[in-house]
């Protein structure tokens, strides 16, 4: 049988003589084809790096380097070049038998004036009349943001304050605009529109995949999006794509982390144990009680160190011993233990250094990977971004992951129409210890206090009440969330008519969350092991509908929009914890006995918006300007007779340049000048839940019998919490625009507040959401913008505004017989008649600012006994006698207070005015110096943020000297304090010093302090290397930056953080805001 062959010579004939075709067909391509180099530049010269070069009727293309320098390979002569860049003309040029093609872009006047997001469309920046800023993305993508886009934007935007106090990565900070619309500072969250869609948060966005924010700062601009935006608008746009050849870029970041700046500043090690056994022997003294010696666990209580001795316990919690037991024992000092005299006894103590700081206040670090893909034709482009950013954070318990993807295509479907997608998706796990008291309480505690067994395990540290071991804990506890953000959109373009275009928009967004938390069997608690979960799931969705009709008429233009949004909000929850599991295999949540040990719970929530609104602007020659909005949304959260707000915005304008007088002045330095006013009003129902109007039944047992209550209390009568807010403006420009300066006045009022109104205890409810008064503010904003210098290889920007807070105060109030209609408050002296009744300050009153500290005055420290028996002949200390020893009387070493109405008894009532917790001035300024010369670029910015008129208490350290847990250790305010007659820094040293003098805890100076400050917020040194050096490596781009944020503060507050806003510096159970430094490289393809 014949081999049968598996070559068919033929065959493979025809498809080399078709390969020897196609090549010749191709070599003849190529020799016609023309490689075209060049330089764009601008018309004064610079050159602009980043313009695009396009071959007409193709997807050919490229940009132009860091040096404005280009090469494309083109078909043939008759190719067209088209050459592009946002805010220039863009120009088209026949390649014909040029080879070198240099050509100067022109400034176009759309360019000039500056497109900007209003809200569901753009304007020119030269016919805004309201207040919006715009930050791009660009500039801050190499912010160490901890993972929340906005952080990026502190210290940047006039009227808004961005204060990052949490140190969690992903943690959302607390963001202030224009005061606020609450009394305080942090219940007043603006909204975000993330690429059109209505959100509550950010979400977990990478910072550098945003293209820009814009930020409607006043309620003319923010009545657009009515019953939300009361406290502003944060509008985000994420990158999209471009037309050209794909581009690739591969960017990452190595953190570091440092909270090192909240150590307590502390003394030598024998220093400390001098202080410990003075406060023990001056605690004694006061009360009688025994605590020198024979306490077991008790942190400054000396212990027997040899098992055979009386009372010795193996791994006490302190490790103060007598030095000559140890010695005896192990014949020498163990290596890094310290010896001191006792000042008590005279013997010598022996000691090891347990630095709880080190414990708790840990370095952390981060890997930020982001990877982009973005390209496409005239007919369809793309963007793609895929990041992860993996954090061991500052701190204890605080590990982060997050992953990232965004995509949205847009396509030109005809002339007429085009439509789009987007796509995103972020993943957070996150391993958090919040509850915990580590930073408050664990990190004071005193050097003697054990941290490690005798075998090298971590010591639990189960006397000092909440104190716990992060080390112990870490091993013996499960705390783990999930969350996952699911966003898709899709919209379509069609242009009905010229000038008239309808939009349609749908877009969705799915938020789920899972948490689990065990706590294993330990020594602390022992086998309770509680255990706790939940799951919550939230899907949003969002359908849009828009009519544009943009049209230009000779010299008036005309901007019409008409629409219609319906939100529909589906929430659920499931949550259970339980404690009393048999064992610690299985760490899931399960049933346990008796049934009252375990508790379930789920909640379903649906609810909508339906809104209605329309925009007009016009404008006649960009000369006079006019815009107005109306929206009506319906809440279904509201009853019916209360579910609609009517939310209106009116602004107008005079570009005064425009006039044809004014190039007759003979002022050409003096290049713009426009004036502008405004009034809106835009809504607030964040804090409202269906709960509030509806009210809510809830199941409970007991003793085995089930039956219904009512857990919430409605109130059918509430209505819209709404904003009014008017202003007025001007902005100026001279040296062709190269200074600019911005001037606006606003002020705004909130009516018919959301505010829940405390019940007393007796009625079941801690309170009933009611509509209660106006709460205004009113400031001034101040900006000025400077291109110093902008020549050859120099370019040198400036930027920096003044915010000054006018007022902040309660307008009105509902009447109830009390002067100034007061709601709270607490009673002090009357400064103006002392002898007479108290008034009552505080809470909320009607024409006055909110925040105010009130105080004991210090009088001095009594020096020896007939000091201390005439002051306690006159005065009677009531916070003393109500303390856990109920000491009635003063000794020498306790500090004096004044009585200030004059009644022989110390109380709440002998307190004075201090200042206020919130500052009411603000500056930031913005320098950015870029360096071209021959061997790269070189980028230089930084970031300075200053506050003033606020007072914060330094709470940490005076914990630390009142000694009031019991367990901590002396601070460096103790060299100062009180040890014999002529002494007068502090109170003598006790401890738990609120047992016996109470010389601390009563909000008063010196610990009480002004915290006004200049920070560095961000700094940051970029070098971009030349494009030839940046080819010889395939590659489009290089560049490699050091960045730090949160870098530190000026300032002549002595405690920890002068940038709190609750009046009391104190860290406790989360992480705070660390100084990020990071390094980083960035690569395009």
């Amino acid at each position: 049988m014949l081999m049968k062959s598996y070559f068919d010579f033929k065959k493979w004939a025809r498809r080399v003589l078709l390969v020897a075709f196609l090549f010749n067909l191709t070599f003849l391509v190529v020799l016609a084809q023309v490689t075209v180099t060049g330089t764009v530049t601008m018309e004064s010269g610079e050159t602009v790096p980043g313009t695009t070069i396009q071959e007409k009727g193709t997807t050919n293309g490229t940009i132009t380097n860091v040096d404005g320098n280009y090469s494309i390979t083109v078909a043939g002569g008759e190719s067209v070049l088209v050459y592009s860049f946002v805010g220039y003309e863009t120009q088209e040029i026949v390649v014909g038998n040029q080879t070198v093609i240099n050509t100067a872009l022109a400034v176009s006047l759309t360019a000039i004036e500056e497109i900007v997001v209003t809200g569901y469309g753009s304007q020119s920046r030269a016919t805004i009349t309201t207040s919006i800023e715009t930050v791009a993305g660009e500039d801050l993508q190499n912010v160490p943001a901890g993972g929340h886009a906005v952080n990026a934007l502190v210290g940047k935007v006039p009227g808004v304050i961005v204060l990052q106090k949490d140190g969690r990565s992903g943690s959302a900070p607390a963001i202030q605009i224009r005061g606020g619309t609450t009394p305080g500072f942090g219940g007043d969250s603006p909204l975000y529109i993330v690429n059109g869609f209505i959100q509550d948060d950010l979400g977990g966005l990478d910072m550098n995949d945003i293209e820009e924010f814009t930020i409607l700062k006043d309620a003319a601009a923010a009545a657009i999006y009515g019953a939300q935006a009361a406290n502003g608008v944060i509008i985000v746009k994420t990158r999209t794509g471009r037309v050209g050849q794909m581009s690739v870029q591969f960017k990452y970041a190595h953190e570091w982390q440092s909270i090192e700046r909240y150590r307590q500043p502390v003394m030598t090690p024998e220093e400390e144990m001098y202080y410990a056994r003075i406060g023990y022997l001056n605690y004694e003294r006061s009360t009688g009680y025994q605590f020198i010696s024979g306490r077991s666990q008790w942190w400054s209580a000396v212990q027997p160190y040899d098992p055979s001795q009386a009372g010795y316990v193996l791994d006490n919690a302190s490790q103060l011993h007598w030095y000559d037991d140890v010695i005896a024992f192990n014949g020498s000092l163990p290596a890094g233990w310290h010896k001191t005299v006792d000042p008590v006894t005279g013997r010598q103590m022996a000691f090891p250094v347990n630095d709880w700081q080190d414990a708790t206040l840990t370095d952390g670090s981060a890997d930020n990977y982001f990877l982009n893909f973005n390209g496409g034709s005239e007919k369809a482009t793309y963007n793609v971004s895929l990041g992860f950013y993996d954090v061991q954070g500052v701190g204890v318990f605080n590990d982060y992951k997050r992953y990232y993807m965004s995509a949205n295509t847009d396509f030109k479907m005809s002339d007429k129409v085009k439509s789009g997608f987007t796509f995103g998706y972020t993943l957070e796990d996150e391993n958090r210890g919040e509850g915990n008291q580590w930073y408050q309480r664990s990190g004071r505690q005193s050097i003697t206090t054990r941290l490690f067994k005798e075998d090298g395990s971590p010591a639990p540290n189960f006397k000092n009440s909440g104190k716990y071991n992060p080390a112990y804990y870490e091993s013996h506890l499960i705390r783990e969330r999930v969350n996952s953000d699911l966003r898709i959109g899709t919209f379509m373009e069609w242009e009905i008519i010229p000038g008239l275009t309808f939009k349609p928009m749908i877009s969705a967004r799915h938020l789920g969350s899972n948490y689990a938390s065990m706590i294993y069997e330990n020594e602390i608690s022992g086998a309770k092991r509680d255990q706790s979960a939940w799951s919550t799931s939230a899907l949003q969705t969002q359908i849009d509908a828009l009519l544009i009709y943009d049209k230009q008429f000779g010299d008036h233009s005309l901007n019409l929009l008409a629409g219609s949004s319906f939100r529909d909000t589906r929430d659920y929850e499931v949550a259970g914890s339980t404690f009393g599991s048999a064992s610690d295999l299985v760490p899931v949540l399960q049933p346990t006995t008796p049934q009252e040990n375990s508790t379930v719970s789920s909640e379903y929530v649906a609810t909508a918006i339906q809104s209605w609104f329309g925009q007009v602007s016009y404008d006649y020659k960009k000369r006079y300007l006019l815009n107005a909005t109306l929206r009506a949304d319906g809440n279904y959260k509201f009853t019916d007779e209360n579910k609609w707000g009517i939310f209106p915005g009116i602004s107008a304008g005079w570009n005064i340049h425009q006039e044809d007088f004014w190039s007759s002045m003979g002022a050409s330095w003096f290049t713009k000048a426009k004036i502008k006013a405004a009034y809106g009003e835009a809504g607030q129902s964040k804090n409202l839940s269906i709960y509030d109007t509806q009210g809510r039944y809830a199941t409970t047992s007991y003793a085995g019998t089930t039956g219904v209550l009512q857990s919430n209390l409605q109130n059918p009568e509430l209505k819209w919490e709404t904003t009014r807010e008017w202003g007025f403006g001007m902005d100026l420009g001279f040296l062709n625009n190269r200074l600019g300066l911005i001037f606006d006045y606003y002020d705004k009022a909130s009516i018919d507040r959301l505010f829940l109104e405390p019940l007393p205890s007796f009625t079941g409810y801690t309170g009933i959401r009611t509509n209660v008064g106006t709460f205004g503010s009113s400031g001034i904003e101040l900006s000025v913008n400077a291109n110093i210098v902008r020549s050859g290889d120099w370019n040198w920007n400036v930027s920096a505004f003044a915010d000054l807070l006018l007022s902040q105060e309660t307008i009105k109030l509902p009447d109830n017989g009390t002067e100034a209609n007061r709601i709270g408050g607490t009673f002090v002296t009357n400064p103006d008649n002392p002898t007479g009744d108290p008034i009552l300050v505080g809470g909320l009153a009607e024409g006055e600012r909110s925040g105010a500290i009130y105080g004991y005055v210090n009088e001095g420290i009594i020096q020896n006994w007939d000091e201390a028996d005439a002051y306690n002949a006159t005065h009677y200390d009531e916070l003393m006698a109500g303390s856990a020893n109920h000491r009635q009387f003063k000794k020498p070493g306790d500090h004096m207070w004044a009585d200030l109405n004059g009644d022989g008894r110390l109380n709440s009532y002998d307190r004075e005015f201090k200042g206020y917790q919130t500052h009411n001035k603000r500056f930031g300024f913005t320098n950015t110096l870029n360096w071209t010369p021959g061997f790269g670029k070189f980028l230089f910015s930084f970031t300075l943020e200053a506050m003033t008129g606020h007072m914060v208490e330094d709470w940490m350290g005076m914990r630390m000297m009142a000694q009031a847990q019991g367990g901590d250790r002396p601070g460096l305010y103790n060299r100062s304090s009180w040890l014999e007659e002529g002494d007068n820094g502090f109170a003598r040293y006790t401890w738990a010093n609120n047992h016996t003098g109470w010389n601390y805890g009563r909000t008063t100076e010196p610990f009480l302090q002004k915290a006004d400050y200049l920070a560095l917020r961000h700094i940051e040194l970029k070098y971009t290397v030349p494009q030839a050096w940046a080819n010889k490596i395939r590659l489009q781009e290089l560049s490699t930056f050091v960045t730090g944020y949160n870098v530190g503060f000026l300032t002549n507050y002595k405690g920890m953080d002068p940038a709190e806003v609750d009046g009391s510096d104190n860290i406790s159970r989360v992480p705070p805001a660390p100084l990020t430094i990071s390094f980083g490289i960035d690569l395009k393809f």
